[in-house]
């Protein structure tokens, strides 16, 4: 209610100067009546009383006018200076009359009460200060055997006690008003925002996006058959739903996004800078995350979705001569159940409604808002572009290197998943290669040529880069990849690694071993392929001699090997403290194999390409890098999208989690970069963007110096213990980028 309460408080502060500005001016004015009855009455003033008396009224009366006259134009510390100004004109008209008994020393109390109601504790305190000192001199200066300190006293601490009952009773007042506002604005049942201060954030959060230009969208949720868990099991346990419900919506929900409830089942959710994608993935992870939720339980409980099928902006349409009598488009959804593959309708063993008839997902207000939308539509007699944006893939399949169909499979189901949302869809394209650079080249040359033209070709596992990406960089093209190997694609100005791959791994792990396990003696078996891996391996051999590492034993092993146990027994000879092994996932498994045959006590680390399913049962105890959170993390409201929308059939793999994710990545930059053409500027921008599933990236080209198209060297490490993944890390990303800095100097 944070931002409720903020609006809240500012209006009353406007209302709070005008009665502070009207009740200084009426205690000026009534101060200055009451001198001038003196002036009047008293005779027997003294001629230089009379004149101190005259001079006040003077003042008075100026700054009497000023506040009439310029009430709307005074800077914030008017009130105090007035106060500050009337306690010297007390202290003069007391020394004026030389009377130690003067009643004109209650003239503190008024002002000083003043200040302590309307003003802050800081500002208000220190008038008692003034006030004492003012008093004493105005006393002192009076002839007279002694100081009357008794009366000064007095005087002082009564002002002292008053005002600070004045303060605690006007903070009092203003906690009590606090809560009712709180209350007033929150649903008891679910501590949510209600409807009253829903509509308030609303008008805000219009105004905001007016001035700024920015979207906004708005979903509505309703519980799916709420009716029937009332009926079947009562209301008690219909409340303990709904208190359940809110929780997890508030534990999904972004720190900027706005839940409240509606009343009912019906919640909604107020989503500022967010385009119709970005609404689809929110209500997506929220509908997975109440499922999974309720699955396991008595009641497994749902919840639909809908939101408008276009971004919501602060214009609010002009009526038309003729407008639509009913949206020519139902609202996008997100059903409790699976969604369906055309959003909108109902699954197909049912047949389709209009959404405002659509019992089951009754929510009113997004068949309002989604007729909106087709009304600013037709007044603007523009259409949404529905042309597919292409995106190319390079992908190893059947290759003797190694097959990873599951990358491509997984993609290509992202690419159903987003364009799930009505926004411009996607059309994957994908070619396969043999995992040569000649292979990788045609594939390149083949995507180049097709019409429409990519704009992006998405790298897979592509061992042949150094063929595929200078042609794609001569025809303007970027590249773009998640799982980079150890090519041309790391040092190519065109390419963008969103993650940064085995180059990632290996400087986390080196880090982890170095800083936390403090070891000295490492070995290193790897996968002998010419090229920049060679060079990694080199670079990482420095890095480890530069950490402390006083024994480091590296083995080769040519690629297609089977029997990995001569490389790893010659690789742990001296009896090292940790043993990175460098291959390809293929590989993983016979490294693992010839570790157990061998009973090597060393760490085991392994690279992100090893976090497969089928290598996870041989791999106790090891540590893996992941350039993405797990997806065993199924906590993770990205991973269970992930989980809920991959490719049926195969168990899910770090390969196919990285095609997933990094459809959705291009496809989130693509919504926000206008034409598709300009995807690579949108990404040569990218500043901390979000990454799904993954590390904020950062496409500056110094994220790694040594390879500078990686975007993010952020990795998760976990430790297989008992068949499942345990985080080393606490949750925490670790990066080995500044390691770079021992090579570079």
């Amino acid at each position: 209610m944070r931002a409720g309460l903020r609006r809240q408080s500012l209006d009353r502060q406007s209302a709070d100067w005008g009665i502070m500005l009207r009740s200084l001016t009426a205690l000026w004015g009534l101060g200055g009546v009451c001198f001038i009855l003196v002036l009047v009455t008293r005779h027997a003033l003294s001629p230089g009383a009379r004149t101190v008396l005259w001079c006040i009224n003077v003042i008075g009366l100026a700054v009497l006018v000023l506040l009439v006259v310029g009430r709307d134009r005074l800077p914030n510390w008017t009130p105090d200076v007035c106060a500050y100004l009337l306690y010297l004109v007390v202290g003069g008209v007391v020394f004026a009359f030389q009377e130690p008994d003067s009643p004109f020393a209650f003239f503190y109390l008024w002002l000083s009460v003043h200040s302590f109601y309307f003003l802050p504790w800081r500002r208000a305190a220190p008038q008692v200060v003034f006030i004492a000192v003012d008093y004493a001199i105005s006393l002192g200066a009076m002839p007279g055997p002694t100081f009357p300190y008794l009366r000064w006293v007095i005087t002082i601490l009564t002002i002292a006690v008053i005002c600070t009952l004045v303060a605690l009773l006007k903070s009092r007042v203003d906690t009590l008003v606090r809560r009712l506002a709180e209350v007033a604005r929150t649903d008891p049942l679910t501590d949510l925002y209600n409807r009253r201060a829903y509509d308030e954030l609303l008008e805000v959060e219009i105004a905001r996006a007016d001035r700024t230009g920015r979207p906004m969208a708005l979903v509505v949720a309703d519980l799916d058959h709420f009716k029937w868990v009332n009926d079947r099991y009562g209301h008690p346990t219909g409340d303990a739903v709904l208190r359940r419900v809110a929780t997890l919506l508030v534990r999904t929900e972004r720190r900027t996004d706005i839940a409240a409830r509606l009343g009912g089942e019906e919640f909604a959710l107020l989503l500022p800078d967010t385009e119709a994608e970005g609404a689809y993935l929110v209500a997506e992870r929220m509908r997975t995350a109440i499922r999974a939720s309720f699955q396991d339980g008595p009641l497994p409980v749902t919840m639909s979705f809908g939101w408008p099928p276009t971004p919501m902006t602060a214009t609010t349409p002009r009526p038309c001569s003729r407008p639509p009598t009913r949206p020519s488009w139902p609202p996008r959804r997100a059903a409790g159940t699976r969604p369906s593959s055309t959003p909108g309708t109902s699954p197909a063993s049912s047949p389709p409604r209009p959404p405002c008839e659509n019992g089951r997902m009754r929510m009113r207000l997004a068949c309002v808002v989604a007729l909106a939308a087709v009304v600013a539509a037709g007044c603007s007699g523009a259409s949404p572009d529905t042309t597919p944006v292409v995106l190319g893939l390079i992908n190893m399949e059947g290759a003797p290197q190694g097959s990873f169909p599951e990358l491509r499979l997984d993609a290509e189901a992202a690419v159903r998943y987003v364009n799930r949302t009505r926004t411009r869809p996607l059309r994957l394209e994908a070619c396969v290669t043999d995992g040569t650079a000649e292979s990788s080249a045609r594939c390149a040359e083949e995507l180049v040529a097709r019409r429409p033209r990519p704009v992006a070709v998405l790298g897979g596992v592509d061992l042949g880069t150094d063929g595929s990406v200078p042609v794609l960089e001569g025809a303007g093209v970027p590249y773009v990849g998640l799982t980079p190997g150890l090519g041309a694609e790391l040092t190519s100005t065109s390419s963008f690694m969103l993650a940064g791959g085995i180059t990632a791994d290996l400087l986390a792990e080196i880090e982890y071993i170095t800083a936390t396990l403090k070891a000295a003696r490492v070995a290193v078996v790897h996968q002998e392929l010419p090229g920049l891996q060679e060079a990694a391996v080199l670079a990482a051999q420095a890095i480890l001699r530069q950490r402390g590492v006083t024994d480091l034993k590296t083995v080769p092993v040519k690629a297609g090997v089977a029997d990995l146990a001569p490389a790893v027994r010659a690789a742990v000879a001296n009896g090292p403290d940790a043993l990175m092994a460098v291959f390809p996932a293929d590989g993983c498994r016979r490294v693992l194999e010839a570790v157990r045959s061998l009973r090597v006590r060393a760490q085991v680390f392994l690279p992100s390409s090893c976090l497969a399913a089928e290598v996870l049962p041989a791999a106790e105890g090891a540590v893996l890098a992941s350039t993405l959170t797990p997806y065993t993390f199924q906590s993770d409201a990205d991973v269970a999208v992930y989980l809920a929308h991959r490719t049926a059939g195969g168990p899910p793999s770090a390969l196919g989690q990285a095609g997933f994710a990094l459809v959705v990545n291009v496809h989130r930059a693509l919504a926000r970069t206008g034409p598709p053409a300009a995807l690579a500027e949108r990404l040569r921008a990218a500043r901390d963007e979000p990454s799904f599933m993954g590390h904020p990236y950062t496409c500056d080209m110094r994220v790694i110096t040594i390879t500078p198209s990686v975007c993010s060297a952020s990795v998760r490490l976990v430790q297989v213990s008992g068949g499942e993944l345990r985080d080393l890390t606490g949750g925490q990303w670790v990066t080995g980028a500044p390691l770079v800095k021992l090579l570079t100097g």
